[in-house]
């Protein structure tokens, strides 16, 4: 009587993260039945077995298969995808020059940049289970050189703070966006950046001015005194509120402001702004 000899699965090793077959499925969004014909089928993994019988999956084996679910989300028949190693499907990946993927938490976020390796990150600070600040500092220990966009419905000196952060880290950080946002001034600033335009005019910059669209962003300025810290002034920040690409930081409009010799009349515009907010201030009986 003919018997079937059963695969060799992989032994499990002490210290490496493994994943269930439903966690699995969830982060490369796929049925968990479809994950299974796919073994069955076309043997895409070999997870390992515990002695009850369940599969876990690696971290490697996960990478692979949300790039085989990414590249059949493309049109690419699995059975053609499935015998190729890493470097091969990564070369598939890579003919999709335009392709889109989105995550829906850090985790997630975290694995998708390091098998989708993106050309422009559009980033939401609040996600589920990570704060953005953290995975700006994730992206810049992997050496992040795409373009970041940064977004949320958050207070804008939250994403300003947010935003300097990313600079700060090396980033290339490349403006921000308050939510909702106009599906135009999305379509824009994204165009932009995709064609590698500057965005900003001169002309631009003295409208800005003109209609005071510049405004100071206060950063308190502590002193340590016998009984503690003590707020004894701030600090002015420019920021452009600019109607068509929102949050504009400094580092991208000051050098063109020198440059242009716009910068006087823009030194004017904050100090003015500032004032006014000082005697506001001290009619609220701040000192």
């Amino acid at each position: 009587m003919p018997t079937k000899t059963p695969r060799h699965r992989p032994a499990l090793p002490d210290d490496e993260p493994r994943y269930r077959s439903g966690a699995v499925a969830r982060m490369v969004r796929m049925p968990v039945a479809t994950l299974r014909i796919w073994e069955r089928r076309y043997n895409v993994s070999r997870p390992a077995l515990t002695p009850s019988g369940q599969r876990l999956y690696s971290a490697a084996e996960v990478r692979r298969l949300g790039l085989l679910k990414q590249l059949t989300d493309l049109g690419h028949a699995i059975g053609n995808l499935a015998s190729l190693d890493w470097t091969q499907l990564q070369a598939v990946a890579n003919t999709h020059a335009s392709t889109v993927a989105g995550a829906r938490s850090g985790a997630e976020f975290v694995r998708l940049y390091e098998t989708f390796q993106p050309s422009l990150i559009v980033l939401e600070l609040h996600l589920p289970d990570t704060d953005g600040v953290e995975l700006l500092r994730s992206l810049a220990a992997r050496g992040c050189a795409a373009p970041i966009v940064l977004m949320s419905s958050v207070d804008e000196r939250v994403l300003a703070a947010a935003h300097e952060l990313g600079v700060n880290h090396g980033l290339m950080m490349c403006g921000t966006l308050a939510k909702p946002v106009p599906i135009a001034d999305l379509q824009t600033k994204l165009a932009a950046m995709a064609q590698h335009d500057p965005q900003l005019s001169v002309d631009d910059l003295r409208r800005g001015v003109a209609n005071g669209e510049f405004v100071p962003y206060y950063q308190p300025k502590a002193s340590l005194v016998q009984s503690g810290w003590v707020i004894d002034g701030v600090e002015a920040l420019a920021r452009w509120q600019h109607p068509r690409l929102g949050l504009v930081m400094p580092n991208e409009f000051i050098p063109l402001a020198e440059q242009s010799g716009v910068i006087g009349d823009l030194t004017n515009a904050m100090l003015s702004a500032a004032l006014r907010q000082v005697k506001e201030w001290q009619q609220q009986g701040l000192r």
